[in-house]
């Protein structure tokens, strides 16, 4: 495998389609990402917030699913700058004119649907399209980095507008603020970034009977599954870090400086390693089974070390391992498929379904953790960290039996 050096362009493709992420999650995530200060400005209540949050996360999904259909049969260039500009323009016209509860539930779920159908699959389609095999790994790690490094930034101006302005006033900011940072990465997106026509090609002749295709290839299949299971340290993560202070008595600011550092910060820090040293080795899939064993390791350990608070140090140790598994493993899980030579001209649905994949168990993951803390108590935490460990086990076998067919060289071309 070639292992050629990133471009300049490549480089500033990269940070614009990060800073283009940023915007789009901003938008789409707006609720989530700034909770009190939308319920305080609008004046909704805390339930029809969670009601407007639940659907939009069900629009969303669907609309990854879709959106791989839609990368696979529109230039994806194109669908990012539809992303880019319309999406500010819906936001702008609903966010600053406060409607009545049904219009913007309506409305915040068709924003989801624009943020995620023509962003996130034709994003991913064009950076794969822009390098070569030997390339993937470390294109989408770049792209991890600045879209965490535009988030870490933008979320502490946010931050700063929601101290100095009034609620009402530092919600419009913040909504012009991320619409602003939206059409600059579109204009930019629009004049410096081109789709290789060579590429771009070789997926003109896609059919929608192709799509069947997908369901009938084992090694398509098994990379599905085998991106999903480590994306369940994202489900791990949300609930390690208050288990430090519930089982391990770490102070509440203690526990927020950790969110903070084993979030954005080390995304940014990760990304481009993880990427580079899948590139040098030549194989993400290699690279997901160290990150694999490290996820399950440390995971398990958290349930049979001594809950106690003279294990603090271990345990936090841990928590940073598994963050390091996680945003290593989801900045550079699109380029699997470059890996196991997944058809060009159905990358975009490929991706669509693998994304599909990693969010599926959030539908109902996250209930049966609260109903397991519920019920046990602090308890709940290790019986929630084994069912993420099993749930990695299956992937960490598909993995293995993906290496096993590329020995064999059973992926046959692109």
């Amino acid at each position: 495998m070639e292992k050629e050096k990133l471009t300049g362009y490549q480089y500033r493709m990269s940070l614009i389609l990060g800073f283009g992420y940023t915007g789009t999650c901003g938008l789409a995530y707006f609720a989530t990402m700034f909770h009190a200060l939308f319920v305080t400005a609008t004046g909704f209540s805390e339930a029809q917030v969670g009601t407007m949050l639940s659907l939009a996360g069900i629009c969303t999904v669907v609309s990854v699913l879709f959106g791989g259909v839609l990368a696979d049969y529109v230039n994806p260039k194109r669908c990012l700058q539809f992303a880019y500009f319309a999406n500010p323009i819906l936001a702008m016209l609903v966010m600053f004119n406060i409607p009545s509860f049904p219009v913007m539930l309506v409305c915040y779920c068709a924003l989801g649907l624009m943020c995620q159908m023509p962003k996130w699959c034709p994003m991913c389609k064009l950076i794969s399209l822009s390098g070569t095999e030997g390339q993937q790994a470390r294109l989408f790690s770049w792209y991890a980095c600045f879209s965490a490094i535009g988030t870490f930034v933008i979320t502490l101006i946010g931050s700063a507008i929601v101290a100095r302005f009034s609620p009402q006033h530092g919600f419009k900011v913040i909504v012009a603020l991320y619409s602003g940072i939206l059409i600059i990465s579109g204009i930019l997106l629009t004049v410096f970034v081109k789709v290789p026509k060579e590429n771009l090609e070789k997926t003109n002749d896609f059919t929608f009977g192709d799509i069947l295709n997908i369901f009938k290839t084992p090694r398509l299949l098994l990379s599905f599954v085998a991106a999903a299971g480590i994306y369940i340290t994202f489900f791990a993560m949300s609930y390690i870090n208050p288990m430090l202070g519930d089982v391990f008595g770490m102070p509440l600011a203690t526990m927020t400086l950790l969110a903070t550092l084993t979030g954005s910060l080390c995304n940014a820090v990760v990304s481009p390693v993880v990427g580079t040293i899948a590139d040098k080795i030549g194989s993400v899939l290699k690279l997901y089974v160290v990150l694999y064993i490290m996820a399950i390791g440390s995971c398990f350990l958290l349930t049979v070390i001594p809950w106690a608070p003279t294990m603090l140090a271990v345990a936090v140790v841990l928590l940073f391992l598994v963050a390091i598994c996680q945003h290593g493993s989801y900045s550079i899980y699109p380029a699997i498929l470059s890996e196991i030579k997944a058809p060009k001209k159905t990358l975009g649905t490929s991706t669509g379904l693998m994304s599909t994949c990693l969010s599926a168990p959030d539908v109902f993951v996250y209930a049966m953790a609260g109903s397991m803390l519920t019920k046990y108590g602090n308890g709940g935490y290790r019986y929630m960290l084994w069912f993420a460990c099993g749930l990695m086990l299956l992937g960490f076998i598909c993995t293995i039996a993906l290496l096993r067919m590329k020995k064999k060289n059973n992926f046959g071309e692109a």
